[in-house]
């Protein structure tokens, strides 16, 4: 399988992949000395891949599922004023206002985890 090279140190390589799932996936491996070709690419094995040390914040086991209907969308939209399309293209603003309110929960968990994560690491 090729996978990206974001960045090599010492002697580790940070490599990112797009699983089957459409999952964006990155993990550190001890660098074999394989240089990238001109896209940044090298040929690795998934069972090397599946070994690397994770990279990132485990986002998937800290976020609640979104569960969110689409008349609470409407209504979320409507509390601000947004019924029609003149409305949508003179206010996209409003738009990212109205659905980042629905969100606020987990808004608030990915910034609980980030200072969890953070404290860890000092």
């Amino acid at each position: 399988m090729k996978a990206k090279v974001i960045r090599s140190k010492n002697s580790a390589v940070l490599l990112e992949r797009v699983s089957e799932l459409g999952v964006t996936e990155r993990v550190s491996i001890p660098d074999t000395g394989l240089e990238p070709d001109s896209e940044g690419l090298i040929e690795v094995d998934e069972e090397t891949f599946d070994r690397g040390i994770p990279y990132g914040l485990p986002f998937e086991s800290t976020v609640d599922s979104l569960d969110i209907s689409s008349s609470e969308i409407a209504n979320a939209l409507h509390n601000v004023g947004l019924w029609t399309a003149e409305d949508l293209n003179k206010n996209p603003g409003m738009v990212q206002g109205a659905l980042l309110s629905l969100m606020a929960s987990t808004i608030s968990q990915v910034g609980l985890m980030a200072k969890k994560f953070s404290t860890k690491e000092r």
